[in-house]
């Protein structure tokens, strides 16, 4: 009897004492999950806030302190990001602009966010109110907040703040307001959002733990005010009466953690509770058997105690070496196998049922530690882990491990157009297509926004480079969203490891590095070279020294003649940019206009540009020598709409007229916005300026579609006419994209003609003008008008 006491005993203490540890055990997970999840909120919420100072409209009002017109623009996309609170702020931090915001309106706002807070303050004094509200009195104690927590958000790397307005909690980011033409911050867009409660619903859903936050102001005698709670009934302070490890709320005992989080102008409290009822179930159906046990063992103890001390003790040790492994945390050790019916068995299956319970739990906080809520994809974290442990298990003579990064192209684009809930929408099934493509044996993760991760093992380099091209065409098929076709093109970065990288931390960003130069030459998929790594601060050092370059002069204005296949003698040319280096020499443009491009510096050379063939046009005009200069023209200035004016300005700066400029435009700049560029063209062609079609037959737009354009001459791209000789196919596509393009009114301009018979055949099919090398290379602006007068009257 005593030994079956002992042991009721033993087993009672070893039950409370895991009890505690696990409670322990499982609040500290929760704790961790809780940060993360908050982390995670900061980081959608500055990705709004950005999106709001991308805002061109709030650019152009914030340049010429248009004050209604960046209400508007914080009205309505703070509307549709679901800010509660918006402002615009000059560059000195000083407030700009903002949504009507007063102690009303945050009476109002605080009624609506929290309404639990709301009715715990009902009975709250005016002395309390004015306190906790000092801008009631003094409106310019808002602005000064505002301010501070601009100040705070633009000095933390995070670009996020949490802060208490009325004493209810907020979280502000703060992104920068870029001027694009002279990359600088010409301002700071502030916003506000009122904590969300469904973070912490999906903390009581997903691990059976309530969250309760409270707000605690400074100077605030009062206790701190219930945010709000995921308890049925709402508590009060009588969770932060002390720091203990238990707590009792209408009847119930829980296990708590308390964590604190500093906010402007006082902290935030939040309390982890863990019902200790619905956790102690196992332990409570265990204590029910092993009471029932001991009446039976009292019932039979004078027949049995031999008998029973032979078999509880090997049991016992075991059960103690299983709640020593629970203790240290492992959950994959099962207790052996025990079929009996006598009560240390049945106890045995009951630690075991334990153990798999807490096994799934665990598993279920790794599983929101460690995946992409989105996609349902392992995340950046879990795939760092992965490449990390890949790695160290890399042994000799084994095929290298490859990374791919991989980012969606235009997806931004997408976004603006279509919504983020398509958006959304898209990145689920590019994550299934992309899961249905890398099969089994590799792990496949989302690092972020629309870049994804794929981790390849056991393949050669060539093998990875094999698979990348595959996945890349395999999305290239496109998909159907929403009864609605989209083409998904995505660029890729090979990095193979440990060649590449040592640790996870570098492979991951060369590969990286190697995608970015592959979506910037529109090259698929590239592997990663230490050039890749060095061109980046090359690429920095282009860009400044092509600002100091146009400063002192270095730009050159070269043109390449153009001239008529029938009619009368007529000359025009097509303006093309050179940079004379004071130690590289004359730099040809492949190097530094799509870097240029890239870097939105291109619409500072096109100005350059439209300025120098008006110059020229201006001086020829004096000498009686007059010939129209073409101007090509990049997606950014396309998109423009301050493009037209411009030029139109530079014209009337000149006193040249508008026949003598033309504009080429790329298919490809009218494919990225057709809208936009639609109403860039109508501008120009309202102008006088004739506009051109270039390098016709390598984007994806058609004769049908350019019916619609106001333009007068297509540019058939030189890679078809260098080839019509040689190439019966490209012969035929130059023919009958001549007589499509005459049968809709448009001139001709063949490009890259380079011999004789050539440019006889294309006069026999009709076009209109040609250019090339077999009639002139490009020359300086100044050899055009004596190069003219030499050529043959008959020309």
């Amino acid at each position: 009897m005593a030994l079956l006491l002992l042991l009721f005993a033993l087993v009672q203490g070893l039950i409370s004492q895991q009890a505690d540890r696990q409670w322990a055990h499982e609040l500290h997970a929760a704790e961790r999950v809780w940060r993360s999840l908050l982390a995670q909120e900061s980081s959608r919420l500055l990705d709004s806030a950005a999106l709001l100072a991308s805002n061109h409209e709030l650019r152009r009002a914030l340049g010429r302190k248009d004050l209604d017109q960046m209400e508007t623009a914080l009205a309505l996309e703070g509307e549709r990001i679901g800010a509660q609170i918006t402002a615009v702020l000059d560059t000195d931090l000083q407030l700009q602009a903002t949504k009507p915001l007063d102690a009303v309106f945050l009476l109002w706002l605080k009624h609506t966010a929290y309404p639990q807070m709301a009715r715990a303050q009902n009975n709250r004094t005016p002395a309390d109110a004015a306190r906790a509200s000092p801008w009631i009195d003094d409106p310019d104690a808002l602005s000064q907040l505002l301010r501070a927590v601009a100040e705070h958000g633009t000095r933390d790397r995070s670009r996020s703040v949490l802060a208490l307005l009325g004493d209810a909690p907020y979280q502000f980011v703060v992104a920068p307001v870029l001027d694009q033409e002279n990359n600088r911050i010409q301002g700071w867009v502030l916003m506000g959002f009122a904590l969300a409660q469904s973070l912490a619903d999906q903390m009581h859903t997903n691990l059976d733990v309530h969250v309760l936050l409270f707000a605690d102001a400074a100077h605030n005698p009062n206790p701190p005010t219930l945010v709000f709670s995921t308890l049925a009934t709402p508590a009060s302070g009588l969770m932060l009466e002390a720091d203990a490890a238990y707590a009792t709320y209408v009847g119930k005992r829980y296990a708590q953690r308390k964590l604190r989080l500093p906010a402007l102008g006082g902290e935030l409290h939040t309390v982890l509770l863990r019902s200790v009822a619905d956790a102690e179930l196992p332990f409570v159906q265990l204590q029910l058997w092993l009471g029932g046990l001991s009446l039976l063992g009292l019932a039979l103890f004078a027949w049995a105690s031999a008998r029973s001390v032979r078999r509880i003790t090997a049991p016992l040790a075991t059960l103690q070496q299983a709640a020593l492994a629970l203790e240290q945390g492992r959950f994959d050790a099962p207790l052996p196998p025990s079929a009996g019916f006598d009560e240390v068995s049945q106890l045995s299956r009951g630690f075991d049922a334990m153990r798999q319970s807490l096994a799934e739990q665990q598993g279920e906080i790794r599983r929101l530690a460690y995946r992409d809520r989105l996609t349902g994809l392992p995340n950046r974290q879990r795939f760092v882990e992965a490449v990390e442990l890949a790695l160290g298990q890399q042994r000799a003579g084994q095929p290298p491990l490859s990374v791919l990064s991989l980012n969606l192209d235009r997806f931004k684009h997408v976004n603006e157009v279509m919504g983020y809930a398509f958006g959304d929408e898209l990145l689920r099934a590019v994550a299934q297509r992309l899961s249905e493509a890398v099969g089994k044996g590799h792990l496949l993760a989302r690092l972020g926004g629309d870049e994804f991760g794929l981790l390849l093992t056991g393949s050669s380099a060539d093998q990875a480079l094999t698979q990348a091209r595959l996945i890349l065409a395999q999305l290239a098929a496109g998909m159907v969203l929403g009864g609605q076709r989209v083409d998904v093109r995505a660029s890729a970065g090979l990095a193979e490891g440990p060649r590449d990288g040592s640790d996870a931390e570098a492979l991951i960003n060369h590969a990286e590095m190697a995608m970015r130069q592959a979506k910037r030459r529109t090259a698929g998929v590239l592997c990663f070279v230490p050039e890749h790594d060095r061109s980046q601060v090359a690429d920095l050092s282009l860009l400044g020294a092509m600002r100091d370059g146009m400063v002192r002069g270095e730009l050159r204005l070269y043109l390449q003649p153009k001239l008529p296949l029938h009619g009368k003698r007529a000359l025009s040319a097509e303006a093309l940019l050179r940079w004379q280096h004071p130690t590289e020499g004359l730099i040809a443009p492949a190097r530094f206009i799509p870097f240029a491009e890239q870097t939105g510096f291109i619409t500072e050379l096109t100005t350059w540009v439209i300025e120098a063939a008006a110059q020229a046009c201006a001086q020829w005009k004096h000498l009686g020598f007059a010939c129209p200069i073409a101007v090509n023209v990049s997606t950014r200035d396309l998109l423009d709409p301050a493009f037209a004016e411009r030029v139109a300005a530079c014209l009337r700066r000149h006193g040249v007229d508008s026949s003598q400029i033309s504009l080429e435009i790329t298919e490809s700049a009218l494919m990225e916005d057709p809208a936009r560029a639609l109403a860039t063209l109508q501008q120009l062609a309202a102008l006088g300026l004739e506009l051109a079609i270039d390098d016709y037959g390598t984007g994806y737009s058609s004769l049908t579609y350019l019916k619609q354009l106001p333009v007068q001459t297509l540019k058939i791209d030189q890679s078809f006419i260098a080839q019509m000789a040689s190439d019966s196919r490209d012969a035929a596509i130059v023919q009958s994209s001549l007589e499509l393009a005459h049968q809709l009114g448009l001139l001709v301009v063949a490009e890259g003609v380079e011999d004789a018979a050539t440019l006889q055949r294309l006069q026999a099919w009709g076009c209109d003008w040609a250019q090339g090398y077999h009639i002139a290379k490009p020359m300086p602006w100044e050899q055009l008008a004596p190069w003219w007068a030499k050529q043959p009257q008959g020309t």
